[in-house]
């Protein structure tokens, strides 16, 4: 595990199968996790290709112990299920908190922003019948 840094430096927290089961092994599509602040990145077991899923889009994310290692899965609200296997109880339950962390800043964060939208539109709408153009370059920004 690779916390605060991965390899393109971009990674917060970061797991691969830990457990020789888990690295010869190719019974999970996915042999390693890496969660930035948006997206968490995925690296496929059989070819190595890296494939990225928005923080946004997971709807639940959790994790197990087994006989060969840990496994933490995410589901997307598409209904596709990610799991990488092998790795260690600590990783994994670290990997999937992480997960739930991003996913509650990113929905403050929103939230926020949105406030903040509604209020200034708020304001400028207040009152007007219209626009002046001074104001329509404002809410096109």
């Amino acid at each position: 595990m690779a916390p605060e840094q991965g390899q393109r430096g971009s990674a917060v927290v970061g797991a691969s199968a830990s457990s020789v089961w888990g690295r010869l092994s190719n019974l999970w599509r996915y042999r390693s996790i890496d969660v930035g602040e948006v997206f968490v990145d995925l690296v496929r077991a059989a070819t190595g290709g890296r494939e990225r899923v928005p923080i946004a889009a997971i709807d639940a994310v959790g994790w197990q112990h087994g006989r060969l290692g840990a496994r933490c899965w995410l589901t997307t609200g598409g209904g596709r299920r990610f799991v990488v296997g092998g790795l260690s109880s600590v990783d994994a339950a670290l990997v999937a908190a992480t997960v739930e962390q991003r996913a509650q800043a990113l929905a403050r964060a929103l939230e926020t922003q949105g406030r903040a939208m509604a209020a200034q539109l708020d304001q400028w709408f207040a009152g007007a019948d219209y626009l002046r153009a001074s104001q329509a370059q404002a809410v096109q920004q």
